[in-house]
């Protein structure tokens, strides 16, 4: 969207912040999630989940029998009423495992929300998750493809017929990354064919895609709060254009239904205590496809 990632808190890195030119966000390569015959709320005003591999992530409790979220899942804590429910990335990434591929080999991973929402951290702490249980991730954020600030959702064709028909056929995928500083295109990323793609940014988990999607996460958060966070990351010069774009993002939001329609709904501005490298607070789960 801006420099940097505008719905990142700004209290970790940026998932591919340091890779060298040429890759896309690649995690690494070790090991393999899943095999390949694996069997098949409410918004914000906006304005305002078998385990991968035999052993469960540091820190979390084993046992794996009942799906993330169930009533009897000891994993997944309730907090006080109304505020949520504490959950576990290494669960959720053993949710992600489950469920079948729907794009080629690769099973697609969206997540969505507004502008400051926590997306991005979000995605890099599942990234760890998936990588812990040994799979190939890849992780595209929507920003590296957007044509400045008017292209905020029209990108999608760059996405789909450079990334996902690509990894859909077995083939790599190609973008160009855009430099908000230059205010242009730059130098072309390679996205291996991994066994987990996700899509970091606005609108991932729009209609379009979700026939292929194997998981959608929609993060929400107060829009002051969100509003804070992108100004105090990228600068309060972007103040107009930023206010212009959350509004658009609210009424797509609306129109696609995206909070709605999501698998997991999460609370990207909570203040329930827990570990925020391993656990988020998980608003509802209930589109178990």
């Amino acid at each position: 969207m801006t420099p940097g990632r505008t719905d990142d808190p700004g209290t970790a890195g940026v998932i591919g912040a340091t890779d060298a030119p040429g890759t896309a966000d690649d995690l690494g390569t070790a090991g393999v999630m899943g095999a390949a015959t694996d069997a098949p709320g409410t918004a914000d005003d906006l304005g305002t989940a078998g385990v991968i591999g035999a052993t469960d992530a540091p820190g979390t409790p084993g046992g794996a029998t009942d799906a993330p979220g169930t009533a009897d899942d000891p994993r997944s804590r309730p907090t006080t009423p109304g505020s949520g429910t504490v959950a576990t990335y290494a669960d959720l990434a053993g949710e992600i495992a489950r469920r079948p591929a729907r794009l080629g080999g690769v099973r697609l991973v969206a997540v969505d929300g507004g502008s400051g929402a926590g997306k991005t951290m979000f995605a890099e702490r599942l990234v760890v998750a998936l990588r812990r249980a040994g799979a190939r991730v890849e992780v595209v954020h929507t920003d590296d493809l957007l044509d400045g600030w008017a292209d905020q959702f029209t990108f999608w064709p760059r996405l789909r017929d450079g990334v996902l028909e690509p990894l859909a056929a077995g083939a790599p995928g190609r973008y160009r990354r855009y430099d908000w500083v230059a205010g242009g295109f730059a130098e072309e990323l390679v996205v291996p064919v991994p066994d987990v793609l996700i899509m970091d940014g606005v609108s991932v988990a729009r209609a379009d895609v979700r026939a292929r999607l194997t998981l959608a996460v929609f993060l929400t958060a107060d829009p002051g709060l969100r509003l804070s966070r992108v100004l105090a990351r990228d600068g309060v010069a972007i103040e107009p254009q930023l206010r212009a774009w959350m509004a658009a993002e609210k009424a797509h939001f609306a129109r696609d239904a995206t909070p709605e329609w999501v698998d997991v709904l999460i609370d990207g501005g909570s203040t329930v205590e827990h570990d925020r490298e391993s656990e988020y607070v998980r608003l509802r789960q209930e589109r178990l496809r």
